[in-house]
């Protein structure tokens, strides 16, 4: 009875990580589907899919001033997941050398997806 319960517990357990993880993801991992949401959002944003070279599919970058709230996005589309690893750590690089400066935003990749922003702007992305 106890393996049994211990089981049932796990499963209950893993499935809850499984959905909480789920909705911690970054931005949508469409460009067109993300620009919506952002502008949607009041953010005012710019997507590039052209010239930018072999290794990126599209750029998007996004703010919004609210007062003396300042939210910004910028999300880059890699076309390997290698590229985008060496992009985040380069996002990661900027927000640790900003020190102070860069409170409150994060950096991330799901897949090929890049992003570094706002927390509020990360969501409004999805």
């Amino acid at each position: 009875m106890k393996k049994i319960l211990s089981a049932i517990l796990a499963c209950v357990l893993v499935l809850g990580c499984v959905f909480a993880l789920a909705s911690c993801g970054g931005p949508n991992k469409d460009p067109e589907a993300a620009k919506a949401a952002l502008e949607e959002a009041g953010y005012t944003v710019y997507l590039r899919t052209e010239g930018l070279g072999d290794d990126y599919e599209a750029q998007l970058s996004a703010t919004k001033v609210d007062g003396e709230n300042y939210e910004m996005i910028s999300i880059v589309y890699c076309t390997s997941a290698a590229v985008a690893k060496a992009n985040l750590a380069d996002a990661k690089e900027a927000i640790e050398l900003a020190g102070d400066e860069a409170e409150g935003y994060s950096a991330g990749q799901s897949g090929t997806v890049v992003w570094m922003g706002t927390e509020a702007a990360i969501k409004a992305a999805k």
